[in-house]
């Protein structure tokens, strides 16, 4: 669809001044290629869903749980969709989030829920408006948004292409997969079904502020009685206050 294709491109070119929007899709439920637009430009991060147990999300995975969520949908043939344009995972079953108010949400209006005759988990939020039953792709791409905006907050002059090196980069190498060095993948070894492995928020944190020989350092526990903590190499013109 070249209207959507064209605004991804302006995104991942022009915004944020020139440097780069960020643009995070998901590869799709279907247990096949990834979908598009997540395949429709090497820029974007696409992102995969990833089971409990550290596996692509598939019929055979650990956790047995449906794929799709709500009526007509109770189908475990999906999956989290794989193939040459996937660059990571991200937990994507059973993931915690705001649900729709009251009774059109999906707690409890859901077949396999504990209030509804199932047992597939003892209990979901007592408050209606928030639920513990978000799968899919849909459900693991938020994280790795989430990440770069983290990255971001640390230090906002980053290409899009300089964030999406350091979440990839930095992914722990999640399951038995065979990860390899891959023609065209260039921030570490990669698998189809799991790209570079998982997202690792502290990791690319710790990444960012490595690149700009930024640390603090002190104790562990941070409220220690007279812990003392220093900010190594701030940037020139930084007031620092301690609350």
């Amino acid at each position: 669809y070249e209207i959507i294709d064209d605004a991804i491109d302006s995104a991942l070119t022009q915004g944020r001044n020139g440097l780069g929007c960020v643009v995070v899709f998901s590869t799709g439920n279907e247990n096949v290629d990834v979908e598009y637009p997540a395949n429709s430009n090497s820029d974007i991060i696409a992102v995969g869903a990833m089971s409990p147990c550290g596996e692509r999300k598939s019929p055979s995975s650990c956790d047995g749980e449906s794929w799709y969520r709500g009526y007509p949908y109770y189908d475990y043939s999906g999956g989290s969709n794989y193939g040459n344009e996937l660059d990571l995972v991200a937990p994507g079953v059973l993931i915690p989030t705001t649900d729709r108010q009251g009774d059109n949400g999906y707690n409890p209006d859901t077949a396999i829920h504990v209030l509804n005759g199932g047992t597939k988990i003892s209990s979901d939020y007592d408050d209606e408006d928030y639920t513990v039953w978000f799968n899919g792709t849909s459900a693991a791409t938020p994280h790795v948004a989430g990440v770069a905006a983290l990255i971001l907050s640390i230090n906002p002059d980053l290409t899009q292409d300089e964030v999406r090196d350091i979440i990839e980069s930095t992914c722990t190498k999640v399951g038995s997969y065979g990860y390899s060095t891959t023609s065209g993948r260039y921030n570490g070894t990669w698998d189809d079904e799991v790209g570079y492995g998982c997202v690792n928020a502290h990791a690319a944190l710790l990444e960012t502020l490595d690149q700009m020989n930024l640390s603090i350092s002190g104790p562990s526990i941070v409220c220690s009685s007279g812990a003392t903590f220093t900010i190594n190499n701030p940037p020139n013109g930084t007031t620092v206050s301690w609350d």
